[in-house]
């Protein structure tokens, strides 16, 4: 029985076995029937595509056959009318020709006439190419004396200026020592007239008046350096003006005719030399100052004048009036001391007075 059995196991493994291989055997053949039939189909297909393509080719062969007879039949027609046009144009090429001789000859008659006029004006070119050569090495020169011209004048202008710097520097320090001498001279005023009044004696007098007079000799001299000073300043601010004037004056027909507008230099240097607003030093406000601040003991500053040119008139008008007045100057800072009394007492007013130097015996 169990060899039976296994038997019959083996035959039932080996049917199952060719019935899977049976049915895969059918799907295959299934599938290899079902591809040949949709590639016959697309072959089917194609062929259609072909045969429309074939009538088509045909028909378009067709119409060409007949578009090629009816270019032969056109091609004929142009020939015999390019061979008639041909004629025409050989014989319009002759008389062109004959009337093309006749005009070469008038242009080379006109060509030589041309050719000579050319030649003359080659000449004349040349002549002006000498002249513009000429004028050019004119207009650098006239270039460079007009840049000579202008660091001159930029030179003068700058010495000037250093000039004016100067004469002002000048003034200043005059006017401080001016000032300074004033207040000395107001305060020994001062001391002078408490001393009258404290009844000051003999050997003090002398030498307060002795310092006075040092004083005024001091003041004398300030102001005839302060004349001085502006009279020199003047001058040679004149004299530069002048030599830059007369420079220009001299070097300005060089450049007139290629550059008009340099001469506006000149102008403007004469202008900044009216124009000039430094101020200047009147003489007579000095004298007047003083003379006014030995009567309200106040220290004030030299007085500029109203016009720079009256400068040099009014010290030739008023020399005598300027000494009448060191005359009166001298008169009120030296005043009369009265003599000692021993019955006036001495009164302090609570002002700074300052003392007197000792005296030595």
């Amino acid at each position: 029985m169990a060899v039976n059995s296994g038997r019959l196991s083996r035959g039932t493994r080996s049917k199952a076995c060719a019935y899977v291989c049976f049915i895969l055997v059918i799907g295959a053949v299934i599938y290899i029937f079902h591809g040949t039939q949709s590639q016959l189909e697309d072959v089917k297909k194609t062929a259609n595509i072909c045969s429309q393509q074939q009538e088509s080719l045909s028909a378009q062969l067709q119409v060409i056959f007949e578009y090629k007879l009816r270019l032969e039949k056109s091609l004929q027609k142009e020939k015999a009318e390019h061979r008639q046009t041909k004629d025409k144009l050989l014989a319009q090429l002759e008389e062109e020709k004959q009337s093309k001789q006749k005009e070469n000859l008038e242009f080379t008659n006109k060509l030589n006439s041309l050719q000579e006029k050319y030649d003359l004006l080659q000449n004349e070119h040349k002549s002006l190419n000498d002249e513009f050569t000429e004028l050019k090495n004119k207009q650098t020169e006239n270039n460079e004396a007009q840049k000579d011209l202008k660091k001159q004048a930029e030179e003068l202008k700058n010495q000037l200026e250093v000039i004016k710097t100067e004469k002002d520097q000048l003034i200043e320090k005059l006017k401080t020592e001016n000032k300074e001498l004033m207040s000395d001279k107001q305060k020994l005023v001062a001391e002078n007239e408490q001393l009258s009044k404290n009844f000051l004696t003999n050997d003090e007098n002398v030498f307060y008046k002795t310092k006075n007079t040092e004083l005024e000799t001091k003041l004398k001299e300030l102001s005839t350096q302060l004349q001085t000073c502006t009279i020199a300043a003047k001058d040679k601010e004149i004299k530069f003006e002048e030599n830059a004037a007369v420079e220009v004056q001299e070097n300005q027909p060089m450049f007139n005719e290629n550059q008009p507008g340099d001469s506006k230099f000149s102008n403007k240097l004469s202008k900044q030399s009216n124009s000039s607003t430094t101020p200047f030093i009147n003489p007579q406000a000095i004298d007047h100052d003083s003379n006014h601040d030995n009567n309200n003991n106040v220290v004030s500053s030299a007085k500029p004048l109203a016009d720079p040119l009256m400068q040099a008139v009014i010290p030739n008008m008023d020399d005598n009036a300027a000494e009448n007045a060191e005359e009166k100057e001298q008169d009120k800072v030296i005043p009369n001391i009265p003599e000692e009394d021993p019955k006036n007492e001495v009164k302090n007013s609570g002002s700074d007075v300052l003392a007197p130097p000792p005296l030595n015996n």
